[in-house]
């Protein structure tokens, strides 16, 4: 949310500086994400102040002019200028040799000197347009004749600059989504009132043709409306357009603007309707099955009886909170106006905004929460607004329907807890004054309790920690001391401890090229097959279609990730993320933390030296295993991999085969718990390297090979690994040979060749009877 400095200072008088001002309120639970300044156009320190002393006219070109130009310090200019309107002795903006300057429109220019016509120019006298002050180009830009020689500065030249405050508001604090309401929280951290800003009533005699019924009690308490005739729809003046586009909202027409200016100044949403395109009876009701609207986006919504609208008797007008309807709105033909200011119900706003997949400045207030009395200041203010621009308008008597008045919550608060959760006493005083500026009412005091009336635009504070919270952000958390001695208590920690078991794993992941990733665990439906999608833990109030879902799985998280990479010319991509999966079941809800990889595009860097081939599920098997093997596992069973199928990786526009895997963080966890490991003497006896080649069928897998040979050696096997894989001529279709590497050793002597020799046949024995292979001789 973005908040004019300028447009603050309406509201409470601001000496102190914009950072100082920043720092207050990002104390306070404001926080300032950004300090912008503008107003000011780039550039503008570079430029000078000059004076024209001599003008005549360019020997070799009829309309350009050569002129001297002082800048100070001794420093008189040759400039070659095409304006009609420079003379002697004029003050004028000189860009000189180096300066940037930054058009209003175009690119930027740096100064050089050049020769125009044969003539020397040293520089540049500029135009509004030139410097971006502006658009004209009629002629240079001549200041007043007090205007001093030298360094340009932005009070020579009337600009009304501003800054801008960038707040992350929490969801909370609906209260402070406009100037008002930051105001406020000004006004208590600074202990200073608020300024009053006069306002007319509106004075009219004449009462509207329109009846107002509220059909959904739970969904509006108040429907304020206000009829103004023989307005114009114009431009609005340039100082309310200048406001609203300081924080960021296009002007669009005076109508228009004034509802969007009340919003932003005092937090109430209003929208104007097309009075003689409405009828005479406004009803606020649940939307009925089959009715359709066109919102002010051209968009034509289906609604299903879940949304909360605005209809007259011909059907829907607006979606309440969220956004008008195309037929009834303000075009430029418009000469009556209907202004409505509600209270709508924010359960019920949020749930039309999500199931229509819209989210307005309107609805993102009155999902929060209003101020319920500011309904009818909003249409006060409109009136008044109004008025100023179209002093021949005719204003009518507001339509008011209010079901229940707001009232305060009142809540219970004793001092003794406030000093046992701040952690520190903090004087009555002091307390009294900061619950005074935040308009919470001291009601009565008695035996150490107050009895307080906390007002309705806070809908954050129900409870009494809630008033101790406001209290101590107020207050400032950095008055409270640290203690002299910390109390901790002794905390048991299962072996092995999982985070450094994470640590190594992320270590050694990032080590050899890894980058670790954190993605959402929210997700779409779309991702996922049908078996998924039924045991997926599903959201009631999802943000949109693209958040609906806790994810089952991780992948579709990864590829998500990869394609955006790869979108931006990342091809050799390796991630891993530490996250967690969930799943509905007949007992509950299951929460799965897991490990995942995915790779794709080449091993390595290509370099002079090194021609890296792309990823396979070997490298992808290799890794998982050493990752087992830094964690601690003794021996790795590696887990399956996933390779997304040709459909997977189109959803998301991957052309490339991409790796997957998972590991279950509990099951590794279990695995490293449960381990037996024996230990071993250093070997004393030589070990015996053989190789070995093996011609297989195809359907012949390396486990099958591995899992022969440690059956058939026993504790004579001490390691067996892969050499070389071979499929093609002279081999027979169907076949593939294999070379192993076998060390052999025996713990009670040294081996001598009849035991070798006795092992190997017994080995090639069993491949040639069980796996029918060939030996390679």
């Amino acid at each position: 949310m973005k908040i004019s400095l300028s447009w603050l200072k309406n509201h409470i008088d601001l000496p102190e500086s914009p950072e100082q001002i920043s720092d207050l309120l990002t104390n306070c639970g404001l926080e300032v994400e950004d300090l912008q300044e503008i107003g000011s156009p780039k550039g503008l320190e570079e430029l000078k102040v000059g004076l024209v002393k001599e003008v005549s006219v360019h020997p070799n070109a009829d309309k350009l002019k050569l002129t001297k130009v002082d800048i100070g310090g001794e420093n008189t200019l040759n400039i070659v200028c095409g304006a009609p309107n420079v003379e002697a002795g004029q003050k004028v903006i000189v860009a000189p040799v180096g300066c940037t300057i930054y058009p209003t429109n175009g690119e930027p220019l740096t100064m050089r000197k050049a020769k125009i016509r044969g003539e020397l120019s040293e520089g540049m006298i500029c135009a509004e347009d030139e410097i971006g002050l502006g658009s004209s180009h009629d002629g240079i830009k001549v200041l007043a004749n007090d205007t001093p020689i030298g360094p340009l500065k932005a009070g020579f030249l009337s600009i009304n600059s501003d800054c801008v405050l960038e707040i992350g508001l929490t969801p909370n604090r609906g209260d402070a989504a406009s100037h008002l309401g930051v105001a406020r929280d000004l006004k208590a951290l600074l202990d200073r009132n608020l300024n009053t800003i006069p306002s007319q009533s509106i004075a009219a005699t004449k009462a509207s043709s329109i009846n107002i019924n509220i059909d959904d009690p739970d969904g509006c308490n108040a429907y304020n409306g206000l009829l103004i005739k023989n307005v114009k729809v114009v431009s609005s003046p340039p100082e309310l357009q200048s406001k609203l586009k300081a924080i960021g909202i296009q002007p669009i027409n005076a109508i228009v603007d004034i509802g969007n200016y009340i919003m932003m100044d005092i937090g109430q949403p209003m929208h104007a309707f097309d009075f003689d395109k409405i009828g005479n009876t406004i009803t606020v009701r649940m939307s009925g099955p089959g009715e359709s609207l066109i919102t002010l986006d051209k968009t034509e919504r289906k609604l299903n009886g879940e949304e909360l609208i605005i209809a007259d008797e011909n059907g829907p007008l607006a979606i309440a909170g969220v956004m008008g309807g195309l037929k009834s709105s303000i075009t430029e033909n418009t000469t009556n106006v209907y202004f409505e200011s509600a209270w709508f119900d924010p359960s019920k706003v949020r749930r039309s905004a999500k199931k229509l997949g819209l989210s307005t400045d309107s609805s993102f207030r009155f999902e929060r929460g209003i101020n319920p009395k500011t309904t009818y200041d909003a249409l006060e203010k409109a009136a008044e607004m109004v008025r100023e621009l179209f002093p021949e308008s005719e204003i009518f008597l507001p339509d008011q329907k209010v079901l229940k008045k707001a009232e305060p919550q009142k809540i219970k608060l004793n001092k003794r807890k406030i000093s046992s959760l701040v952690g520190t006493n903090i004087e009555d005083r002091i307390i009294e004054n900061i619950l005074k500026n935040l308009d919470i009412e001291i009601e009565s005091e008695n035996e150490g309790e107050f009895k307080l009336n906390v007002p309705p635009y806070r809908y954050d504070v129900v409870r009494d920690v809630d008033v101790i919270e406001e209290i101590l952000r107020i207050y400032g958390f950095n008055k409270i001391p640290m203690p002299e001695v910390l109390h901790s208590a002794a905390v048991v920690q299962e072996k092995p401890d999982k985070t450094a078991v994470l640590e190594k794993i992320c270590n050694y992941l990032s080590s050899i090229g890894f980058s670790e990733i954190k993605t959402n665990s929210l997700s779409a439906e779309d991702h996922y097959n049908e078996h998924e999608v039924s045991s997926a833990v599903h959201l009631l109030n999802p943000l949109s279609k693209e958040l609906s879902i806790l994810r089952p799985s991780m992948l579709p998280s990864l590829l998500q990730a990869i394609a955006f990479n790869r979108n931006r010319k990342q091809q050799d991509l390796k991630f891993y993320e530490l996250g967690k999966t969930y799943k509905k079941t007949e007992k509950g809800y299951l929460e799965i933390e897991k490990l995942a990889l995915a790779i794709c595009g080449k091993r390595e860097s290509a370099n002079w030296l090194n021609k890296p081939g792309n990823v396979d599920e070997y490298y992808l098997k290799t890794i998982l295993k050493n990752l087992m093997r830094s964690a601690g596992v003794l021996n790795p069973k590696i887990p399956s991999l996933v390779m997304p199928d040709q459909k997977d990786l189109l959803k998301f526009d991957i052309n490339q085969e991409v790796l997957y895997a998972e590991i279950n963080v509990e099951s590794l966890m279990n695995t490293l718990r449960n381990q037996v490991f024996e230990l071993e003497e250093i070997p004393v006896f030589p070990e015996v390297h053989r190789d070995l080649n093996l011609i297989f069928d195809s359907e012949v897998s390396y486990q099958e090979i591995e899992k022969l040979a440690v059956n058939s050696l026993g504790t004579y096997l001490r390691s067996i690994s892969l050499a070389d894989v071979y499929e093609g001529k002279p081999l027979e279709t169907g076949q593939k040979s294999y070379t192993l590497n076998l060390l052999l050793y025996d713990k009670e002597k040294t081996m001598n060749d009849k035991q070798i020799d006795a092992l190997m046949k017994k080995l090639i024995h069993n491949f040639e009877n069980k796996l029918k292979a060939i030996i390679r001789k």
